[in-house]
């Protein structure tokens, strides 16, 4: 596959991942390779929404977490912060 997409001019890349080899915070270990990644990431060492923005946002006090329903749009302001 990566030979025939380097002939075709198409970058073929095995999977687009972002796992920490060190931590960033006390909330987020480094990857230790323990082969669960398809059942999620216990120690946060791989990038996820709910991890890496979600849980942050939520301690910070200054998001509402709606469930279960879907985004047509986000407004935002002069600075690009959401508004509504």
């Amino acid at each position: 596959l990566k030979k025939a997409g380097d002939r075709l001019g198409i970058p073929v890349i095995p999977s687009r991942l972002s796992i920490l080899t060190r931590s960033v915070n006390k909330d987020r270990s480094p990857c230790f390779y323990c082969s669960q990644c398809n059942r999620g990431c216990t120690v946060y060492g791989d990038f996820s929404s709910s991890s890496v923005l979600v849980k942050p946002a939520m301690k910070s006090g200054h998001v509402d977490l709606y469930t279960n329903a879907m985004v047509r749009e986000v407004l935002t302001d002069n600075n690009g912060l959401a508004t509504g």
